[in-house]
């Protein structure tokens, strides 16, 4: 059985704060004993590819890595608030 629904359920009621619907989707993906597979990004560092899986532990390089991407993504949110300002 596929995840991707009800992931994507989930996230459209975490996103509207719809906590017990997410509780809900959750529970019926444990009930169901549907196959969850960890995500990942893929980040390139110079000529090399990084994989960062959602379950793995961070070494230090990975955090720095991690670092960057999470000030990026605070600079896009900022600049896409500012547009409708």
């Amino acid at each position: 059985m596929c995840s991707s629904g009800y992931l994507l359920a989930s996230s459209v009621f975490a996103a509207e704060k719809s906590w017990e619907d997410v509780a809900s989707m959750r529970r019926l993906v444990k009930e169901r004993k549907v196959l969850v597979v960890a995500g990942y990004s893929t980040v390139l560092e110079g000529a090399m590819a990084r994989r960062f899986l959602a379950v793995e532990k961070l070494n230090q390089s990975d955090c720095e890595i991690n670092n960057v991407v999470q000030s990026l993504h605070r600079c896009l949110t900022l600049e896409n608030t500012m547009e409708w300002i």
